[in-house]
């Protein structure tokens, strides 16, 4: 058995001595920040505060879960003054914008989106020709504008 170490608790301490105690305490300061912030907009805000919530911070982005789109809508409409709230508190953290996700899926960074973009899927026909006349009067009357 190595006996570099007398405990856990020394083996504990020695990991985490470079690191500053607010530090450690930030992720969930940042939790609780979130929900005052939020909780604070009104009418809705303490709705989508229990129905959202902070999952990562990367890269001065802060990426937010929701459990509906609705709530994501109505979060991204208040977008500004959540990220005024949340600056006031952690201004060293150079929070610069919020992303979201559902609950359940999976993020994908935006220069991943735009890569995406850059190479579309092959789209097959439609092949509702109801769809198609639509789409062919409306390609018209753009032309004969």
């Amino acid at each position: 058995m190595n006996r570099d170490y007398k405990n856990v608790k020394e083996l504990i301490n020695r990991l985490f001595e470079n690191i500053n105690i607010d530090d450690k305490n930030k992720p969930v300061q940042i939790i609780n920040v979130w929900k005052q912030v939020v909780s604070s907009i009104y009418e809705n805000g303490p709705q989508m505060a229990d129905h959202s919530r902070v999952i990562d911070f990367k890269n001065g982005i802060l990426l937010v879960e929701t459990d509906h789109s609705g709530w994501t809508q109505l979060l991204q409409l208040n977008s500004k003054y959540i990220l005024k709230g949340l600056r006031m508190k952690f201004p060293e953290l150079e929070i610069k914008t919020m992303h979201y996700r559902l609950h359940g899926q999976d993020f994908i960074l935006p220069d991943k989106i735009e890569k995406q973009a850059e190479n579309p899927r092959q789209n097959k026909p439609i092949e509702d020709d109801e769809i198609n006349n639509l789409f062919e009067s409306i390609k018209n009357s753009i032309k004969e504008r």
